[in-house]
Parts: structure tokens; C-alpha cells; sequence
């Protein structure tokens, strides 16, 4: 997923404000856990699995490969100040722990909801 910057944050001004204060931002996501990853009619015969899944921003590391989890919950993660230090564009990529593997069967965590914000 791609965000321009300045539409992201509503300014250039803004943008300018966020590189100088060094607090980067938060991306708020919603996995899909098992308690709610369920599938009906012709998806239920699937038995569909997720795998361990990261993201990643503009390069930098924002969390490591997590596990699907158990109950769907909204997590915090911090974008290192580095990935929005001179780019013009904010890129998110969740990037499954075997790509090769990917299938209609074996998929990476779904994501139910996603908020970028600035950190307070």
C-alpha cells in the first residue's frame, strides 16, 4: 500500500513538522484472528491457513513475523522515523513469511482494519 506524505498528513507543513519533531508515526492494524477468520459455503471447503507475516516501511522493519493470532485485536506499531525521513511516499508491505508458499490455502494474516497516525 501506498500514501502520499502530504495527503497523508493533510500539508507540507505538517510533514515538515513531523520529520523535525523525530516522532515518525504509528500504523494501527486490526489482524484477522481465528475467533473471526472463518469462511462459508465453497471458502469453508478451503480450510484456508495464515502464516506468520511482517510489515514493513519504506524498508525499515515496523514488526517482525508475527504468528495469526488467536482473537482479532487492534495493535500499535511505531514506523521508525527513518522510513519517513525524506520520502515523499509512505509504502506498507505485508510480506508473508513464505512467499514461494502463497496459495488460495496457505495466505498471510489478513487485515481486517488499518489507521496511520502520528505519534503524540
Amino acid at each position: 500500500m501506498k500514501f502520499d506524505l502530504v495527503r497523508l498528513l493533510g500539508s507540507a507543513a505538517a510533514l515538515a513538522e513531523l520529520r523535525a519533531r523525530s516522532k515518525g508515526l504509528s500504523v494501527w492494524i486490526t489482524y484477522l484472528g481465528a475467533d473471526l477468520n472463518r469462511h462459508g459455503g465453497d471458502w469453508e471447503e478451503l480450510d484456508r491457513i495464515a502464516m506468520p507475516t511482517r510489515l514493513v516501511a519504506n524498508g525499515e522493519l515496523v514488526h517482525d513475523f508475527i504468528d495469526p493470532p488467536a482473537s482479532t485485536k487492534t495493535n500499535r506499531y511505531l514506523v521508525p522515523a527513518s522510513a519517513v525521513a525524506s520520502a515523499a511516499v509512505l509504502e506498507l508491505a505485508f510480506e508473508p513469511k513464505f512467499p514461494e508458499k502463497v496459495t488460495f490455502v496457505y495466505v498471510p494474516i489478513p487485515v481486517a482494519e488499518l489507521w496511520v497516525a502520528t505519534q503524540a
